[in-house]
């Protein structure tokens, strides 16, 4: 998520990047074996590391699920402990190197926003960076942060794609606006599109985790691991009541949008794309107006169908909170998740917070 998400969404949450070792060692005891006759190893996850704590605990991650598939079995291994914990988990030796044999997921438990995720990057024993052997005692994730980074230019992770007068990618300053909000009169980006539109606005969030901009994420190396599992998420809403905002001095309206629906990535057993990029597409009404739009895309790990071994069922959110709007990477409480959207022919001068 800024943020994954933001912070994708936007959970995603602008966090400063990083990297955090989890240390999985202990001794194997009480031995059992898969049905083709290969060792089941103990693995206990000891410390979270500083960057961990420091970073990702005062976005609010306090949970975590690890999973572990054996392809060669064809069968989950999963462990999930909070904070206050260490966790433990019993797995077939075998080389798990990819995601999509065993990855990290880490965030807040209260909702379940997926706030970063990792994957093995060292094991003891005598085998490969991610080999389990009969021998091994340590394996260690490393964590990476789901970043968005939402703003007035091209390189937003938010973006209008369609129609085209609208699409982001092209537009000048005087269809791309920055208005002010908040008691600080933070600057964010109003997003224009075109009133008794249906079907037709097509929009993507992007999320990365090795940088912002086009060409910065990395995001395929964790996408095989994970899995959507809903098509249509929260991505609609109205421009809340404890807002307003005027043209000219006069009130502008607050305008609901409607049938949203995520199309990339297909959750009929599909991983997240590689690029990271969440299409969506959504209805405007037949007025001028406000309105916002906000991500919360349900997500598992390595679970093709979302019914083996019992995944705990992740989002990925624009923020950690996505009723607030989201203020950019840069800003000093990065933690809102939601899009601002201009609908029809609007000239907004001002957004006004009200109340304390």
């Amino acid at each position: 998520m800024n943020k994954v998400f933001f912070p994708v969404l936007a959970m995603l949450l602008a966090l400063a990047m990083f990297s955090c070792e989890n240390t999985f060692k202990g001794p194997v005891s009480e031995l059992e074996y898969t049905e083709d006759g290969r060792l089941m190893v103990d693995l206990t996850i000891g410390g979270t590391g500083r960057a961990l704590t420091a970073d990702l605990a005062r976005a609010g991650v306090d949970y975590y699920e690890v999973t572990f598939y054996d392809a060669d079995g064809d069968k989950y291994y999963r462990a999930v402990w909070d904070y206050t914990r260490s966790g433990r988990i019993r797995v077939p030796i075998g080389t798990y190197d990819t995601s999509a044999k065993a990855i990290l997921f880490a965030g807040r438990e209260s909702d379940k926003t997926l706030l970063a995720v990792g994957i093995i990057t060292n094991s003891d024993g005598g085998g490969s960076n991610a080999q389990i052997t009969p021998t091994t005692t340590q394996v260690t994730f490393t964590l990476h942060p789901l970043l968005t980074d939402v703003k007035a230019d091209i390189t937003s992770t938010f973006r209008i794609m369609e129609p085209a007068p609208y699409a982001t990618v092209s537009i000048g300053t005087n269809t791309f606006p920055t208005v002010l909000y908040g008691m600080n009169n933070v600057k964010i980006p109003l997003f224009k599109v075109p009133k008794a539109a249906t079907g037709t606005v097509e929009a993507v969030f992007i999320i990365s985790t090795n940088g912002l901009g086009a060409a910065a994420s990395n995001f395929e190396v964790y996408a095989p691991g994970i899995y959507a599992v809903e098509r249509t998420a929260t991505a609609s809403g109205i421009f809340n009541a404890g807002v307003s905002a005027s043209d000219n001095g006069q009130p502008i309206k607050p305008l609901l949008i409607s049938n949203s629906e995520i199309s990339t990535p297909d959750p009929t057993g599909a991983t997240m794309p590689n690029n990271g990029t969440i299409e969506i597409s959504f209805d405007t009404p037949d007025d001028d107006g406000l309105s916002k739009i906000a991500l919360a895309l349900p997500v598992v790990a390595i679970d093709e169908d979302n019914t083996n071994s019992n995944p705990i069922r992740w989002y990925i959110r624009g923020g950690l909170e996505n009723n607030l709007f989201d203020e950019g990477i840069e800003s000093l409480t990065p933690s809102g998740g939601s899009i601002l959207l201009g609908i029809g022919d609007i000239n907004i001068i001002d957004i006004i917070v009200n109340g304390p």
